[in-house]
């Protein structure tokens, strides 16, 4: 998909892929049932005779009843060597790959990290978005963000990382330290609540210590800013539904770092342990596009597996016998069985 020939000849990147592949549509949810579907298909498939004309011709009942005591036919091998579950399981392989590929784009580590060496500045330990004029690479980053919220807490989350270390003398003190995962958790519990967003309360003392040139704030909801505690904090961003105009999703409310530039653009802060370890953020799409790439590798696993097992060769490089071949497949089968049917630990 991203690199090399047809022909499997090596090669450099295309220059226009990355392109190509950001600016195709995005493949819908489903894709999902298609693959179910498909795994389904793969194994019934293969017990029909494939035509020249394209059509199917599918063995009786009666023979695949018997199949597992008597054998097999010949006209159900000359079915099964067409391996026509097989080839369709191959072509899904290319559907799922692709579909983890549009949402790791969208959702995943890489972009976030391009995203965040785009705006972090070591200089000011902070993510720099003050620039007059903004350079187009920088508002690219910054739309991107705006308009996807996973995206931008896991940009975040990885500029904390980058201003901790920075101040601390690199990733190992840093890591050693935890990334100050104490001390930033007191200043969350500081920065929460009325007192938030009253600056005589100096309730954001202990965050502006950890990132010097970072501009929080403590967002609210539309309830909560008709109580008189919260009435001078800032109301959460919501989209407004009766807009014709495309607008960002909402961003919730909370403690969050501002990132305004003229609009009304904030990120939600992470929890410490999120940015103790600098786990990242996924998208219900893209945990659903791996998940579905993994089943699909799986029913791929078990298809292969009888040539696989045929093809073992002993010490000496000779061929297994009939009954080593049938030992190894018994006790695949029964290993395989007893870990998919196993009882969880609590």
């Amino acid at each position: 998909i991203c690199f090399g020939l047809p022909d499997g000849e090596p090669s450099a990147p295309l220059k226009d892929r990355w392109a190509d592949i950001l600016n195709a549509a995005l493949i819908g949810p489903q894709s999902t049932r298609i693959v179910d579907t498909g795994i389904t298909l793969s194994t019934i498939g293969d017990f029909a005779k494939r035509n020249d004309d394209g059509s199917f011709l599918f063995e009786n009942q009666k023979t695949v009843e018997e199949f597992s005591t008597k054998g097999m036919t010949t006209s159900l091998r000359a079915a099964l060597n067409q391996h026509k579950g097989a080839s369709l399981l191959g072509k899904l392989r290319w559907l799922s790959e692709a579909n983890v590929l549009q949402q790791s784009i969208a959702y995943g580590d890489y972009t976030a990290e391009l995203v965040a060496d785009t705006l972090y500045d070591a200089g000011t330990k902070s993510l720099k978005i003050d620039d007059k004029p903004l350079s187009l690479l920088k508002q690219r980053a910054l739309l991107a963000m705006q308009s996807n919220p996973v995206l931008a807490r896991n940009v975040v989350v990885l500029a904390m990382r980058r201003a901790i270390a920075d101040s601390l003398g690199g990733s190992e003190k840093a890591k050693a330290k935890n990334y100050k995962q104490t001390y930033y958790g007191l200043a969350l519990q500081d920065f929460r609540g009325p007192q938030a967003c009253i600056e005589a309360t100096h309730s954001a003392d202990k965050l502006k210590e950890l990132f010097a040139n970072w501009h929080f704030e403590f967002r609210v909801t539309s309830e909560q800013k008709q109580s008189a505690d919260f009435a001078k904090c800032p109301l959460e961003y919501e989209p407004d539904p009766a807009a014709l105009a495309s607008r960002p999703p909402a961003m919730g409310s909370g403690a969050a770092v501002s990132l305004s530039l003229g609009n009304d653009f904030y990120v939600l802060l992470p929890s410490p342990p999120v940015l103790s370890t600098g786990l990242f953020e996924q998208s219900d799409s893209l945990r659903l596009a791996l998940a579905y790439r993994d089943r699909l590798s799986q029913a791929i696993i078990d298809r292969n597996m009888g040539e696989t097992i045929n093809s073992l060769r002993d010490e000496a490089g000779k061929p297994l016998t009939t009954r080593e071949l049938r030992d190894v497949a018994f006790g695949v089968v029964n290993d395989g069985w007893d870990w998919q049917t196993r009882r969880k630990s609590n």
